[in-house]
């Protein structure tokens, strides 16, 4: 029996194209390209308002705080100029401070209690002063540095007497006392007209007296009596 000649051929095609594997499936996974996903558009930056000028002007910074001065009251236990063992080793600390540096001023005012004339007293603060400035230059300090200024009675840490006018010993005592602030120099003031209030001591060491007050001659501090 013989077969048609194109029943053969298309018998002998089927085989072929039924058994060719697809190329795209027969393709390893990892040779497939995967597109990347879309790039993300980056924002706009916000844009100022404000002038170029203005925006980019920078406050300067704050000042620092003003340096406080440093304290210290000296006392006196007993009437007079002399200081004693307590007294100088207060001053003696003071000059291990930290903040006591070349570059500070030092202010002496002497004080009193009420015992006594005005003027004697004014003498006696003054002379406790200056024992205090003396001891400071015998330690090291130059006396340019200091100033001494004779206050007297007038400026009383407690009252000299009790309200029914007894006396007030303890309160007398803390009385008696030199004051030294230690501070950045200051500006120069201008020199008081006569009749002022009180002007800067002589940083020879002869300290004035606060508000005003003449000074007698050296020779009555020998003759003083009653002065605390």
């Amino acid at each position: 029996m013989k077969v048609p000649l194109p029943l053969l051929l298309l018998s002998c095609l089927l085989p072929i194209s039924c058994g060719r594997p697809n190329d795209e499936a027969s393709k390893p996974a990892d040779s497939v390209k995967v597109s990347p996903p879309p790039a993300q558009q980056e924002k706009p930056k916000p844009t100022s308002v404000m002038r170029p000028e203005v925006a980019e002007k920078v406050d300067p910074p704050a000042p620092p705080p003003p340096t406080e001065p440093l304290r210290l009251v000296v006392g006196f236990v007993e009437p007079g100029a002399r200081l004693d063992d307590k007294a100088t080793e207060a001053i003696d600390r003071l000059l291990f401070d930290p903040r006591f540096t070349d570059d500070k001023q030092i202010r002496l005012a002497g004080h009193t209690d009420s015992i006594g004339s005005d003027s004697d007293n004014l003498r006696v603060s003054r002379l406790r002063a200056e024992a205090v400035r003396d001891y400071l230059v015998a330690k090291g300090i130059a006396a340019d540095r200091i100033s001494v200024i004779a206050l007297g009675e007038r400026r009383p840490l407690e009252p000299n007497a009790h309200a029914d006018g007894s006396d007030f010993p303890e309160g007398r005592q803390r009385n008696r006392r030199v004051e030294i602030m230690v501070s950045p120099p200051q500006p120069e003031a201008p020199e008081a007209e006569p009749g002022g209030q009180e002007s800067p001591s002589s940083r020879s060491g002869h300290g004035l007296s606060a508000g005003g007050g003449a000074e007698a001659p050296e020779s009555r501090i020998s003759t003083m009596s009653g002065a605390n």
